[in-house]
């Protein structure tokens, strides 16, 4: 005779493990998933860059970002010394006023991504041509993302950039 009782734990058991093992799983998946998903910063790079006259989707550039994000650039240079902050709307107007008609081309060259759970860092070697056919860069540097997951997805919190000059070459760090 069947011990409905018993049968009935071993069946609450057996469920039990089941669902806890989806359950691992699916975390686990979803931590894959995200674990290398460092599309943000490449976005970044694809939304700023445009050709002359040719116009960029700032609304796009500006969904990459977390509210009241500022951008911290350190330069060294004979025209300028020192580290000039921005917001969003100063970067997209400066980059139309000083690039709009010239073009603009920022590209990735190397990358490393530290990730601490939700949080990431990803240092971004970059390059600058006015066109993507230019032999020599017109600048280059280093960028320091830092990124959150918001359980949907990755948010540029801030973006710090270092341009390289005679003496510090950032962008040769990650190579």
């Amino acid at each position: 005779m069947i011990n409905l009782k018993k049968t009935h734990k071993l069946v609450v058991v057996l469920l039990c493990t089941l669902l806890t093992s989806t359950f691992i799983n699916a975390n686990e998946f979803d931590r894959n998933v995200y674990a290398n998903d460092w599309k943000t910063p490449e976005a970044m790079y694809n939304t700023i860059s445009a050709g002359p006259n040719k116009k960029r989707n700032w609304s796009s550039f500006r969904d990459l970002f977390f509210d009241n994000v500022e951008m911290l650039i350190a330069m060294q240079s004979s025209q300028f010394s020192g580290i000039i902050a921005a917001d969003i709307e100063a970067i997209i107007a400066q980059t139309e006023s000083a690039y709009g008609q010239t073009g603009f081309h920022e590209f990735e060259t190397a990358k490393k991504v530290v990730q601490y759970g939700n949080m990431a860092n990803v240092y971004s070697s970059f390059e600058v041509k006015l066109k993507t056919t230019d032999e020599k860069p017109l600048m280059s540097g280093l960028n320091h993302f830092q990124l959150l997951f918001d359980g949907d997805r990755w948010w540029i919190i801030s973006n710090t950039s270092i341009i390289d000059n005679k003496t510090y070459k950032g962008s040769q760090v990650l190579h």
